[in-house]
């Protein structure tokens, strides 16, 4: 039965993507139906696809666990109480995340500020919310790295 769906849902959107053009205006109500088909499958989709596996971690977010694409070795989010984290192996932590929390914390967020603080008395709203916006940039990124560290400081 599911698999008679499914190939009727084939079926229904390759004719829908055949018809249509691209510059097409649509009903909303029938792009709200599209989008949700489109999002429930796809939810389904990586649900039944998919096997946790060990040894995956969101570090720096105590307790999430991950999982891997077979296909591709990407990692795919996963869902924790309700909240979407992506979870990755702990080369890829050491390698490459933690490298770029840092540079948003000890560059990119004072460079906003530094921005910030060229813009004119005439900006003194805006400028003072950029100003917040990349410290709290800066703050938020370093404290997500030291959780990290402290994690990654227990091993894979």
């Amino acid at each position: 039965m599911v698999k008679q769906q499914l190939a009727r849902m084939v079926m229904d959107a390759t004719a829908l993507h055949q018809t249509l053009g691209d510059d097409d205006l649509l009903p909303a109500w029938t792009l709200l139906k599209i989008n949700t088909a489109e999002d429930r499958l796809h939810m389904a989709s990586d649900y039944l696809r998919y096997k946790a596996r060990p040894g995956l971690k969101a570090y720096g977010y105590p307790g999430v666990t991950g999982q891997v694409l077979p296909d591709t070795g990407a990692v795919n989010k996963t869902v924790i109480a309700g909240k979407p984290y992506l979870c990755v192996s702990y080369e890829t932590e050491q390698k490459t995340v933690q490298p770029l929390r840092l540079a948003a914390g000890l560059v990119a967020g004072p460079l906003v500020v530094y921005a910030a603080s060229k813009l004119g008395p005439e900006h003194g709203g805006l400028r003072a919310a950029t100003q917040i916006a990349g410290a709290a940039v800066s703050v938020w990124s370093l404290w997500v790295w030291n959780k990290a560290n402290t994690t990654m400081t227990e091993g894979p």
